[in-house]
């Protein structure tokens, strides 16, 4: 009779135990948005550690190349360009790319979007090159698409303005900085 009431007692016990466990488990974007808070907060380290878990979650629960994913590659891509690991940035990003690129279609806004961030990562690591490829292609993907606003062409643009000014090429900056006022001076009417 002891030992069924010892057992009993640690079966209940156990199973006492394992509720405050099972209420803890977050989802992927649960997670997110406590890496959020961390970013807000300064705590990078936290941001990334949590976003990380949010990934993994992500690709269990919806697959590997699915926009929750995407956005996780994406959110740790930014968390390291801005403490300036673009090695591993590029990697997220680059990542991210591949997946928005096998989606609907190469010409998709989501493909804009990652060659954007990508651009911005490789013109932080000096490689002008790819950077300059990557807001070109992202601009005439913005440029033909209906759905895109002039927030998002004149994003690229300013940036593109940004890397030329870099590069040293004044005249290609002036040329898209032209461009930008144009957009820039039809929204202010």
């Amino acid at each position: 009779m002891y030992m069924s009431i010892k057992i009993i007692s640690v079966i209940f016990l156990l199973f006492f135990l394992s509720i405050p466990l099972y209420s803890q488990a977050k989802s992927w974007d649960d997670l997110l948005e406590e890496a959020n808070t961390f970013y807000q907060q300064g705590k990078l380290q936290d941001s990334i550690r949590l976003t990380k878990e949010a990934l993994v979650l992500a690709e269990k629960e919806f697959g590997p190349d699915k926009p929750e994913v995407v956005l996780c590659l994406n959110t740790l891509a930014y968390l390291y360009h801005i403490q300036g690991r673009e090695s591993e940035a590029e990697a997220f990003s680059r990542r991210a790319l591949d997946i928005v690129e096998n989606r609907p279609g190469p010409e998709d806004i989501d493909v804009a979007a990652a060659l954007n961030n990508l651009a911005e990562i490789c013109k932080a690591q000096k490689k002008y090159q790819e950077a300059e490829s990557f807001y070109k292609r992202a601009l005439k993907i913005v440029e033909e698409d209906p759905t895109s606003g002039d927030s998002t062409i004149a994003m690229i643009l300013k940036n593109m303005v940004a890397l030329y000014n870099e590069m040293g090429r004044a005249e290609e900056a002036k040329v898209f900085q032209g461009r930008l006022e144009k957009i820039t001076d039809v929204n202010s009417e």
